[in-house]
């Protein structure tokens, strides 16, 4: 294989090319393609102001608008692998029946999330299941395994994971699944983005606090169970805790930015902040308190 294909729904950023190794690979000598089939699963253009791309322009970016595009692109290409930078559910079926019939190999990578919370759900949260949350788990919970067993479509050649249960990171998944499937361990990239810190932060003692970019994230535009939230109240109430703890500690709070919060650069919703960009190990590194919401 000389020609490396990763696959997704959304558009390359520059975390994608550092945590699944586009730039290693390319480096290597090996052909690198980004498939960006974002306009197929998701039709609400406007998440696409969200995403940088021009500083990537480096490698090959295919945007498709069709499944039909997308088979004729993998018939042309039957001698790549295609990695999945999506997780495994009904949604991708299609794709992976396109990559089974022309016989191609197919790899991800896994790595499961730390310890997931535990919901407890009661009669009421029952009642505010959603019609499309019952087709999404028929077909999930039964068509999906249907379609694996019978080899309509073919699972993972290669899986590239870390610990005993990282392979639940691919989605929806299960271990029977991958009977066939070759693994191989690798270092979580947070770990190795920790390992590889190159430390040149000059600030000590500051307060960071790690911004999710609630407000304008584009996962509130992709999924409709994330309800929007009003900027102007979520980053007033946000303001005021930062004042609360600069006059207590006699510190600054500086904005580790979330990698798609591009209209930072426009405008300061931090009341004159320092705001910083791909510093989140450093600024932790060399502070004297961390403030994050839920990751």
């Amino acid at each position: 294989m000389k020609k490396i294909v990763y696959v997704r729904y959304l558009p390359l950023t520059k975390k994608v090319v550092d945590d699944f190794l586009l730039n290693k690979i390319a480096e290597n000598g090996f052909c690198v393609e980004y498939w960006d089939i974002t306009t197929i699963y998701f039709k609400n253009e406007s998440m696409l102001e969200h995403y940088n791309t021009t500083e990537l322009d480096r490698f090959k970016i295919h945007r498709f608008d069709s499944m039909s595009d997308i088979r004729l692109a993998v018939k042309n290409n039957r001698d790549a692998l295609y990695v999945i930078v999506m997780s495994f559910e009904w949604r991708i079926v299609p794709l992976f029946r396109l990559l089974t019939k022309y016989d191609c190999k197919i790899s991800c990578f896994a790595f499961r999330m730390l310890p997931w919370p535990i919901f407890h759900s009661n009669f009421f949260n029952t009642l505010k299941v959603k019609f499309k949350d019952i087709i999404n788990l028929i077909e999930n919970r039964i068509f999906l395994p249907v379609v694996v067993k019978i080899g309509y479509i073919k699972m993972y050649d290669y899986l590239f994971t870390g610990g005993t249960e990282g392979w639940r990171g691919a989605g929806r998944v299960k271990k029977s699944y991958l009977k066939n499937t070759k693994f191989f361990y690798l270092n979580n990239f947070d770990y190795d983005n920790f390992i590889g810190l190159e430390d040149n932060y000059d600030s000590e003692g500051e307060i960071v606090f790690i911004d999710e970019y609630y407000p304008f994230h584009p996962d509130s535009l992709l999924f409709s169970n994330n309800k929007k939230m009003s900027p102007n109240v979520y980053y007033n109430q946000l303001n005021n805790v930062f004042d609360f703890l600069e006059r207590k500690y006699n510190k600054n709070v500086i904005i580790a930015a979330h990698p798609k919060a591009l209209k930072y650069k426009e405008k300061n919703f931090f009341k004159g902040r320092t705001v910083v960009y791909n510093s989140t190990l450093s600024a932790i590194k060399h502070s004297s308190l961390v403030l994050a919401h839920d990751s």
